[in-house]
């Protein structure tokens, strides 16, 4: 695994983390409506979906690169 894709890594479990903290405050809150905490939890999966998508294409790029080289040499 490359620095750049166990930063992109780090970066995703620490947005895990700050988004669970942040849904059990909201669970605890009761000036949220259900209609907002299901609407806030669709954006998320949301980005973690195009998130994944884009690290998709990254990893299939840069594996790409490297057969290249190798077929070169």
């Amino acid at each position: 695994m490359t620095i750049r894709q166990q930063a992109l890594v780090q970066t995703v479990l620490t947005m895990l983390g700050i988004t669970a903290f942040g849904i059990g405050g909201a669970l605890l809150s009761t000036l949220m409506s259900p209609e907002l905490f299901f609407a806030i939890l669709t954006a998320i999966i949301f980005g973690l979906i195009c998130y994944l998508v884009y690290s998709w294409h990254v990893t299939s790029l840069e594996m790409s690169e490297r057969f290249e080289k190798y077929r070169k040499e």
